[in-house]
């Protein structure tokens, strides 16, 4: 399964000119049209989009810096697509300084989700992040997405937002095994995933490494299981490009699934 596309957002590229595209316009400005004032909400709120952005150019610990958004009826920033994101880092700019945003796996069962609760659809990690040693999420100066202790001081970005989070499926009663050895298990209608990023030899090899852990590749039952797999594949984007399945081939020629075995207790 592939784990990550090809980021081409703001990237030119040639293109025969009889083809059909979106365009985007330019003109000088003119002096005889008036110019509204930037619409800011109290206590320096800044809208984008739907939403409302402060940056608090005030070193704290990640926890810290929670408790300040919520003092001002947000929470840390969750962000949610590349034209947010070029938004914040145009904003940090201004500073020249790390930020926390609320992506978290300390107080969100051990993998990394928004502390808002929106699903992690975009990601924008440093290389070789995420460390699973780490539970805080900052912004770096180079624009990426880091981990780092939460006991960090750093800027910190807030967030109002009016839209409603999805809900996400019910799970069954039950638990997934504990963290260990920096393997995390998640849980999703009955069943635990781990999603190991780390590059095994082949197919078999992969194999073997879920049956040490009482489990087999995974099988795609239908296109909700799909989904939550590809949600989670985008926090390791960066760090491994493909993911081992357990479908595979017979000598006659059948495709054959490895049923996924691991069940909650």
């Amino acid at each position: 399964m592939v784990g990550s596309v090809s980021k081409l957002t703001g990237l030119w590229k040639v293109e025969d000119c009889q083809s059909k595209k979106g365009f985007i316009c330019k003109r000088n400005v003119d002096s005889q049209i008036v110019v509204a004032p930037t619409t800011v909400l109290p206590k320096a709120f800044n809208i984008f989009g739907n939403d409302s952005y402060k940056l608090v150019a005030q070193k704290m610990r990640w926890d810290e810096a929670r408790r300040q958004c919520k003092a001002d009826d947000a929470d840390l920033a969750s962000i949610l697509n590349p034209i947010t994101q070029a938004y914040i880092t145009l904003q940090m700019s201004k500073h020249n300084e790390p930020v926390w945003i609320g992506l978290n796996s300390n107080v969100t069962g051990g993998r990394f989700k928004w502390v808002d609760n929106w699903l992690l659809s975009y990601t924008k990690w440093g290389r070789d992040e995420p460390k699973n040693n780490y539970g805080c999420v900052y912004i770096d100066v180079d624009r990426t997405w880091k981990t780092a202790p939460c006991t960090n001081n750093y800027y910190s970005l807030c967030k109002r937002s009016p839209d409603e989070v999805p809900t996400e499926p019910p799970q069954l009663p039950g638990n997934c095994p504990e963290p260990k050895k920096l393997i995390t298990w998640i849980p999703f209608r009955g069943h635990c995933y781990a999603f190991l990023s780390s590059k095994v030899d082949n197919w078999a090899h992969a194999s073997v490494e879920c049956l040490k852990m009482s489990a087999s590749l995974v099988s795609i039952q239908d296109p909700e299981e799909g989904k939550f797999i590809q949600q989670n594949l985008e926090i390791l984007q960066d760090e491994a490009k493909s993911f081992w399945i357990g479908l595979y081939k017979t000598h006659e020629g059948e495709h054959t699934e490895v049923k996924f075995s691991v069940k909650v207790k």
